[in-house]
């Protein structure tokens, strides 16, 4: 749902648009090899990830221009035409409700058509008749892009959507706005001539703070932009990045060609802000149950325009924060004196309970060969390793002393990423709940396997040693990792 301008505030304040033309024009790579590179693959040649990360990312927008039409072909090429996704819908890989149409034909509202619809063949006609498509989630059929969000949601840490959009010669889809995402646009086909701003005249905030909103908008009108600052034209293997809240539009000036590209969105509702939420919420939710004062019901009418009580209610909000403040401080100082083990305190339940939701949902990655020394049973012998640690989340007990939970997306589903969906039938959603023990031994893992091969230098009995596990304890801690070998969530060796 759009939002007002006024909800848009400031975290970087963007500097110079780039657009980076190859001195020589970039190769296409094999399916796997583009997986496998994830934001690299995408990035090219042109820049590296670390530089990505230190000077565009959330600041600036760029435009790479390959000069090489059939970049993505090893990998999409097989969505690279409006024919391709009319013959999902055909067959009814596609359904009808994940498509939207869009036209702009005044250059600030965005048409939609007045009846829903029908069948595979009014989505062809309307798209004869000018009208755009937007294809929600590709992923969910298509297994290389599933194979590719899969990547890059285990690089940021954090859910990855996709959406098509098709766009007759000569046409508009959709109207000048900001997204609450920030936008990675894979030209697959066909060409766009993109034009981008920082900000509008009607914002109530001054233009240099109109940055990383909260919300996406809704149409804007032309006339309420600021000077754009960055009209690239997008070709065949092209690719533009631009943080969230920029302002665009993207109309197919190529009269003769349909045009075909995908974005790749990504840190919705990911900011410090999100977070610093979640750890109120979990500050407070542990100070009620201890704190008998925050359970007594508000002064007599406190809500009253002209009620004396406001002075006494500052105080006590003052109070509860200052509390919160110290705590924070304490575990703060803990977290850094530790290294950052183990986790303890509000932030770190905050941030177990946002992994949890992240790994809930997201792309289960796509299987990997095995080693080619591989064992069926973990035995103290074993070297265990987590090959990907953001496919789990470590989620400690509501209660001191209560058994932590384990949750793992091994068996999500590509079919329904990115869309709402109920509880499996076993109710465990991919869950395990952890003795101390146990929990221990996956913080370990989890940490060793963090470090690139620091795993391969100490096996099971070590880590077990080192905790001071029982001896009798360890058949039934090693047929639990047996289980999670099973799964994919770990990877053994002898």
């Amino acid at each position: 749902m759009s939002q007002p301008a006024k909800r848009r505030r400031l975290r970087h304040k963007p500097a110079g648009a780039k657009s980076v033309t190859s001195e020589t024009p970039a190769t296409a790579s094999d399916a796997s090899s583009a997986v496998d590179g994830g934001l690299a693959w995408l990035l090219g040649k042109s820049t590296t990830v670390k530089e990505f990360r230190s000077e565009t990312f959330e600041r600036d927008a760029l435009h790479i221009c390959r000069r090489a039409p059939k970049y993505y072909n090893s990998l999409l090429g097989d969505l690279a035409s409006p024919e391709a996704f009319f013959k999902r819908l055909d067959t009814g890989d596609v359904g009808l409700n994940r498509v939207n149409l869009f036209r702009c034909r005044d250059g600030s509202t965005k048409e939609v058509p007045s009846k829903p619809l029908a069948s595979a063949k009014a989505v062809r006609r309307h798209f004869s008749e000018g009208w755009s498509l937007q294809v929600l989630q590709p992923q969910q059929e298509h297994g290389p892009l599933a194979a590719l969000v899969a990547r890059l949601e285990s690089e940021f840490g954090c859910l990855v959507g996709v959406n098509a959009y098709l766009t007759p010669p000569g046409a508009q889809g959709l109207a000048p706005h900001w997204d609450d995402v920030d936008v990675f646009v894979l030209q697959l086909s066909g060409s766009k001539s993109w034009t981008l701003h920082r900000s509008t005249v009607h914002a109530p905030l001054p233009p240099g703070q109109q940055a990383l909103p909260r919300y996406s908008s809704g149409d804007l009108p032309l006339d309420s932009l600021s000077k754009a600052f960055l009209q690239p034209r997008l070709s065949s293997g092209d690719l533009l990045y631009f943080p969230r809240g920029t302002i665009h539009y993207a109309p197919n000036r190529d009269g003769n060609s349909a045009s075909v590209h995908l974005t790749v969105s990504a840190f919705q509702r990911q900011s410090v802000f999100d977070l610093s939420s979640k750890v109120f919420e979990e500050a407070m939710s542990e100070m009620w149950e201890v704190d008998e004062k925050l359970r007594h019901a508000l002064p007599w009418r406190s809500l009253a325009p002209t009620s004396t009580e406001y002075p006494v209610l500052c105080r006590s909000m003052a109070t509860v924060f200052s509390r919160l403040a110290k705590a924070l401080e304490g575990e703060a100082k803990t977290a850094i004196a530790n290294k950052g083990r183990p986790r303890d305190g509000f932030v770190a339940t905050a941030l177990a309970e946002l992994g949890a939701d992240f790994v809930r949902s997201r792309m289960p990655p796509r299987p990997r060969e095995r080693p080619s020394v591989t064992c069926d049973v973990v035995s103290p012998s074993s070297h265990v390793m987590v090959a990907d640690t953001s496919v789990v989340a470590l989620v400690p007990g509501l209660d001191a002393g209560a058994p932590a939970e384990l949750i793992h997306c091994m068996r999500n589903s590509q079919e329904d990423h990115m869309m709402s969906r109920d509880m499996p039938e076993d109710g465990l959603n991919n869950g395990l709940e952890l003795n101390p023990a146990l929990s221990s031994i996956l913080h370990e893992l989890c940490a060793t396997s963090s470090k690139g091969d620091n795993h391969k230098k100490y096996p099971i009995e070590s880590i077990l040693r080192r905790l001071g596990v029982p001896n009798k304890n360890w058949p039934q801690l090693c047929q639990v990792l047996t289980g999670l070998a099973v799964q994919g969530v770990v990877q053994i060796q002898k």
